[in-house]
């Protein structure tokens, strides 16, 4: 019996990423509208929100978007491991910069986040 990991396709990255974004959209959103009266800036709640966008994969390497379609980010070298927090953070921040990394993963099968943190997506189940 072969039990090598099997790499997440784009479609299950691409649907983790959009529950990802819807979730953490919705969260932002209500928080700018509850706190408006608060007196804090929406630029101090843009920051906190961006931060969450990059820890969303630091629990486990799975945020609620990848465990709701059964895939995890792994070390590239051994895919039983999980990245460490700062790895997986700093693979996180490449997001911003989508664009580069969907012609990325579309073109070389890896995003540049996960080659800057010798990682990648593998299924779970």
């Amino acid at each position: 019996m072969n039990n090598k990991p099997i790499k997440a396709n784009f479609g299950k990255r691409l649907v983790a990423f959009l529950i990802d974004f819807v979730i953490l959209s919705l969260i932002f959103m209500q928080t700018l509208t509850r706190f408006d009266g608060f007196g804090i800036s929406p630029i101090v709640l843009l920051v906190i929100a961006l931060l969450c966008f990059c820890l969303r994969d630091t629990f486990g390497g799975a945020g609620i978007g990848k465990r709701i379609v059964g895939i995890a980010v792994r070390c590239r070298d051994n895919p039983e491991l999980t990245p460490g927090t700062f790895k997986l953070f700093y693979r996180n921040i490449f997001t911003f910069a989508w664009p580069l990394e969907m012609v990325s993963l579309l073109w070389n099968g890896i995003k540049i986040g996960d080659m800057s943190a010798q990682a990648d997506v593998y299924a779970t189940r």
